[in-house]
């Protein structure tokens, strides 16, 4: 705690100190945390709304966007004869 973010009674403390946030959505391909399991992007996210709503209290022009990628591996478009 003594060298944490924490602070009392906020989720975030950045909304204070950024004008915006704009986290990532990725899947890796090195990393289980595909889009099916629990520890998924998607759920991660879900703390999203709950932020946001406390950084416009906080700062009423705070930007939100948010990176999506997925590391796949390419798909080829061509065929065998």
């Amino acid at each position: 705690m003594e060298y944490s973010l924490t602070t009392q009674g906020r989720i975030d403390p950045w909304p204070l100190a950024w004008d915006g946030g704009s986290p990532s959505f990725y899947n890796h391909s090195w990393n289980p945390a595909a889009d099916y399991t629990v520890w998924s992007p998607q759920i991660e996210s879900m703390n999203w709304p709950f932020m946001l709503d406390e950084a416009l209290k906080l700062n009423p022009k705070f930007w939100f966007e948010i990176s999506v990628w997925t590391a796949t591996p390419p798909v080829s478009l061509t065929t065998s004869a």
